[in-house]
């Protein structure tokens, strides 16, 4: 007998993916505008507040609005990548579960990592840790993607 519900679910969580996928392009357009066109001081804890990161953030989406849009445009790309992880639950599909894992895990790293680049000096290393956490995530959603779900 086939469970239609998980059927269903996988066929949501590869729509999703497919989602996840285009906002991750537009995540890599934003974050190659920024790195090309939009200079940022040197010294960005200069920036920060005593209280934390939230008012260097403020005080870093100054330098260009793009900035801000980016970071805003990561912390969707990471509540959406938790939304795809808890579809892929909801399904029972463990392969689902583990790439839904692995894309969420690399979003979360990239946005570390971005924080660490404006915050710490724009070092490259951080630069990479984003790129390759982009593209380990995209490459997570493309497995989802490509799931045909067993009617």
């Amino acid at each position: 007998m086939v469970d239609h519900r998980a059927a269903h679910g996988s066929l949501w969580v590869s729509t999703a993916a497919v989602w996840m996928m285009g906002a991750l392009g537009v995540q890599f357009l934003f974050g190659m505008y920024v790195n090309l066109f939009v200079s940022i001081p040197m010294h960005a804890t200069a920036l920060l507040s005593p209280m934390g990161s939230m008012g260097g953030m403020m005080n870093m989406a100054g330098t260009s609005p793009l900035v801000m849009l980016h970071g805003l445009w990561g912390l969707g790309l990471a509540a959406g990548g938790f939304i795809v992880g808890m579809g892929a639950l909801a399904a029972r599909r463990a392969h689902l579960v583990a790439a839904a894992g692995v894309g969420w895990l690399a979003i979360l790293v990239a946005g570390w990592a971005g924080l660490q680049f404006l915050m710490a000096g724009q070092h490259d290393a951080m630069s990479y840790t984003m790129a390759v956490g982009w593209l380990v995530a995209m490459l997570a959603y493309l497995v989802i993607a490509r799931e045909q779900p067993a009617l």
